[in-house]
């Protein structure tokens, strides 16, 4: 979509799937703050903390207020002192690593820069135990399914009618609809409103939107059960290194199957943030992604904080 800048207008692209850890990592942006002034959501968010790559605090005064997507309320959580938890010591900290984020299709030089970050917190004292998260391979296909059909229904008002960019190409109402969405959306929303129209639409609700509802909730079951065990997660946060700009473009499915490892923190409504942790021998960065239980974002960023202080991996620029 796009916000206006006087009577132009720039399109803007969705920002889901975690695209904040992806794209920091693959652009070697770290620390900042996503701007998101002008902007339409794409969908309601899911029942997702605060992704702590977008700076952004969930606080309000002092307390985390936060409501699901169903619009069932959080419970309230008094809001931590995250500048102080930097100082904490990670010493016996138990650090998960999912299995299923080490086998096959995971690109050889992201494995190497992945288990190496892992001995670094391994050697700050933390210890390393294996985890399990069986229902990863459905990821993919549970987020753009429940993220489409969100897309699809949250973005049904554009139309131009009492808010928004409004087509200057219309003779009647309906070509002032239909052009106004037209020209409005960019070819990503467009493919997200129509795959999110099938999956709601009668007949197709129970086969895909129930079925993903479902699958979200085994996924979210098995951080439950992962987190009995430890209490954080690493993994690598893309299968690959970056690729160039525009290369996936017109392959929207590898794209999506990039955010394998990301999304699933996602749906079950956890935080999660990347940090830098190597390069490939092309000089393209990769990040070692880093998963905290439900309402625990200190401890990422204590751990991210010292693991920083360990290495330079944030120091270093991939070759442009």
């Amino acid at each position: 979509m796009h916000g206006r800048i006087g009577k132009r207008y720039r399109r803007l692209h969705p920002s889901t799937g975690s695209v904040l850890r992806d794209h920091r990592t693959q652009t070697d942006l770290w620390p900042g703050v996503a701007v998101r002034a002008g902007r339409v959501r794409l969908v309601i968010r899911p029942d997702r903390p605060n992704d702590q790559n977008s700076g952004r605090r969930g606080g309000v005064d002092e307390r985390y207020r936060r409501t699901r997507s169903d619009g069932l309320h959080l419970p309230d959580v008094a809001l931590p002192d995250f500048t102080a938890a930097l100082s904490n010591d990670v010493k016996g900290l138990k650090v998960g690593i999912p299995k299923e984020y080490f086998e096959k299709g995971l690109d050889a030089d992201v494995e190497k820069a992945v288990q190496e970050g892992i001995k670094t917190l391994e050697s700050m004292g933390m210890q390393t135990v294996e985890v399990s998260l069986p229902h990863t391979e459905y990821a993919v296909a549970t987020y753009y399914i429940l993220a489409c059909a969100e897309a699809s229904a949250n973005l049904s008002r554009y139309d131009g009618v009492k808010y928004g960019y409004r087509s200057e190409h219309a003779d009647n109402l309906m070509d002032m609809y239909t052009n106004t969405r037209e020209e409005g959306f960019g070819e990503e929303v467009k493919r997200r409103i129509l795959l999110g129209t099938f999956v709601l639409s009668s007949g197709y609700y129970d086969a895909y939107y129930l079925k993903g509802q479902k699958a979200r909730t085994l996924i979210k079951l098995d951080f439950e059960e992962a987190y009995k065990k430890c209490d954080l997660m690493v993994g690598p946060i893309a299968p690959t290194p970056a690729f160039k700009l525009g290369e996936k473009l017109d392959d929207p499915l590898q794209m999506y199957l990039s955010d394998i490892f990301t999304i699933s923190a996602n749906l079950a409504g956890i935080p999660a943030m990347s940090i830098p942790c190597g390069q490939s021998p092309d000089h393209l960065p990769i990040g070692l992604q880093l998963m905290g239980n439900h309402f625990d974002e200190a401890t990422l960023l204590n751990v991210a904080h010292q693991y920083q202080h360990a290495t330079d991996h944030h120091l270093q620029h991939p070759v442009l």
